[in-house]
């Protein structure tokens, strides 16, 4: 946690496995942003990363520009992205079926292969693209 003027003003919180682990939560106050609270952040949970062995530190975000920018700038490549997908009460239930008695899915959230985006961007009005981060450690 990062603390100023007894109030908190940032956060990060790692979930750790084996030889890997992932960000859950990075988050700093808005009236804070800019000011390099997750970078300190960051720096200060590395040692511990490392003297628990722990291989690679990942980190899960979708589209929010800064974030992306924030994990780039700081060692982390992207590996993997697919799509996470919100279908609406009013949107197209063509392809969902429900049991027998029950209404077709009122809402639904969905995961989708990045190679079919185009199609359901065309179809869904919340189609967002899902990126994994990963920062190797033990090399660094």
């Amino acid at each position: 946690m990062a603390i100023f003027d007894e109030a908190l003003v940032g956060l990060m919180d790692i979930e750790i496995t084996a030889e890997s682990a992932t960000i859950e939560v990075v988050a700093v106050h808005p009236a804070s942003t800019g000011g390099g609270i997750a970078t300190a952040l960051l720096d200060h949970v590395w040692p511990e990363l490392k003297a628990r062995g722990v291989a690679t530190l990942d980190a899960w975000t979708r589209e929010d520009v800064p974030a992306n920018r924030w994990y780039r700038s700081h060692g982390f490549l992207e590996r993997y992205r697919y799509l996470h997908i919100h279908k609406e009460w009013d949107e197209d239930d063509a392809g969902f079926t429900s049991p027998p008695g029950f209404s077709p899915p009122i809402r639904a959230f969905l995961h989708a292969p990045i190679e079919r985006e185009d199609e359901l961007r065309a179809r869904f009005r919340r189609v967002y693209v899902c990126r994994q981060y990963v920062r190797d450690i033990a090399g660094s």
